[in-house]
Protein backbone atom coordinates (compact mmCIF):
# COMPACT_ATOMS: atom_id res chain seq x y z
CA UNK A 1 0.00 0.00 0.00
CA UNK A 2 2.80 1.93 0.83
CA UNK A 3 3.80 2.08 -3.01
CA UNK A 4 0.74 3.12 -3.96
CA UNK A 5 0.92 6.06 -1.25
CA UNK A 6 3.54 7.26 -2.54
CA UNK A 7 2.01 8.54 -5.81
CA UNK A 8 -0.17 10.90 -3.59
CA UNK A 9 2.61 12.29 -1.71
CA UNK A 10 3.04 10.29 1.03
CA UNK A 11 6.75 10.07 2.09
CA UNK A 12 7.04 7.33 4.22
CA UNK A 13 9.16 8.24 6.61
CA UNK A 14 9.63 6.78 10.15
CA UNK A 15 7.43 9.22 12.38
CA UNK A 16 4.92 9.48 9.69
CA UNK A 17 2.19 6.67 10.21
CA UNK A 18 -0.31 5.26 7.76
CA UNK A 19 -1.32 7.21 4.83
CA UNK A 20 -4.47 8.90 5.11
CA UNK A 21 -7.57 8.58 3.00
CA UNK A 22 -7.09 11.82 1.53
CA UNK A 23 -3.53 10.49 0.15
CA UNK A 24 -4.99 7.16 -0.85
CA UNK A 25 -7.86 9.02 -3.32
CA UNK A 26 -5.28 10.80 -5.04
CA UNK A 27 -2.92 7.88 -5.14
CA UNK A 28 -5.69 5.74 -7.12
CA UNK A 29 -6.69 8.86 -9.04
CA UNK A 30 -3.00 9.21 -10.19
CA UNK A 31 -2.96 5.49 -10.59
CA UNK A 32 -6.01 5.82 -13.01
CA UNK A 33 -4.42 8.43 -14.85
CA UNK A 34 -1.30 6.36 -15.53
CA UNK A 35 -3.48 3.33 -16.93
CA UNK A 36 -5.41 5.23 -19.22
CA UNK A 37 -1.88 6.94 -20.50
CA UNK A 38 -0.32 3.38 -20.59
CA UNK A 39 -3.03 2.10 -22.64
CA UNK A 40 -3.28 5.04 -25.15
CA UNK A 41 0.97 4.73 -26.00
CA UNK A 42 0.71 0.97 -26.28
CA UNK A 43 -2.02 1.35 -28.89
CA UNK A 44 -0.70 4.02 -30.67
CA UNK A 45 2.66 2.32 -30.64
CA UNK A 46 1.26 -0.81 -32.08
CA UNK A 47 -0.69 0.66 -34.82
CA UNK A 48 2.73 2.09 -36.02
CA UNK A 49 4.38 -1.28 -35.96
CA UNK A 50 1.34 -3.14 -38.55
CA UNK A 51 1.77 -2.94 -41.66
CA UNK A 52 -1.03 -0.67 -43.98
Amino acid sequence: MRLVAQLGGFLGRKGDGEPGTQTIWRSLQRLDDLTVMYRELTRILTARQRPP
